[in-house]
C-alpha cells in the first residue's frame, strides 16, 4: 500500500508497504525439494538421461530377421 509521509513544511516522501510474509520452515523445504528436482532434471537431459523413467535398465536389441 502506497501512503504519503509528511517530512516538514512543503516537504513529502511517498512510501510503499507489504504485509508481512511469515515463511514457514515446511515451505521452504517444499521450494528447495522443486528447485532440485528442476535441477536433476535439467542435468539428467544435459546427458542424455530420463530420470523420470528409474525402470530404465540396459537394452540388448536382437536385430530382427
Amino acid at each position: 500500500m502506497k501512503h504519503i509521509a509528511r517530512l516538514g513544511k512543503n516537504r513529502y516522501v511517498q512510501l510503499d508497504s507489504y504485509g508481512s510474509q511469515h515463511e514457514t520452515p515446511v515451505a521452504n523445504f517444499l521450494v528447495g525439494l522443486f528447485v532440485v528436482a528442476i535441477a536433476a532434471m535439467t542435468v539428467g537431459a544435459a546427458v542424455g538421461i530420463d530420470i523420470t523413467n528409474l525402470n530404465q535398465g540396459q537394452h540388448h536389441d536382437q536385430p530382427k530377421r
